[in-house]
């Protein structure tokens, strides 16, 4: 039975999408592209994520904007969001640990 998670979490975003500069949606599926759970493998599946989205540049150059992104002041507010949906559906990624720890925040 569907509990109705990602239709909550995404009427929670487009509430705020004003306050969401960039909104990327991971489904569970994409996950497996995802070397681990640290830091820098998290923003090198973003990027790698943006580059097919945009089919523009390389992954490298989206690598880069990422980090400059994430250089924004925290007092500016988010300088992006990323909803991993299904993480208890998936599972071979090891989610353990990253909510708390590797994934917020990013910076």
């Amino acid at each position: 039975m569907d509990s109705g998670k990602t239709w909550a979490t995404l009427n929670w975003l487009v509430e705020r999408l004003d306050e969401q500069p960039i909104v990327i949606l991971v489904p569970s599926r994409f996950a497996s592209d995802l070397s681990g759970v640290s830091r820098t493998s998290i923003k090198r599946f973003l990027a790698e994520r943006l580059h097919e989205m945009t089919d523009a540049r390389d992954a490298q150059h989206w690598q880069r904007r990422l980090d400059g992104l994430l250089k924004r002041l925290a007092d500016e507010g988010p300088a992006i969001t990323v909803v991993f949906d299904g993480m208890n559906e998936f599972v071979p990624t090891p989610w353990t640990g990253t909510a708390g720890g590797a994934l917020l925040p990013l910076r």
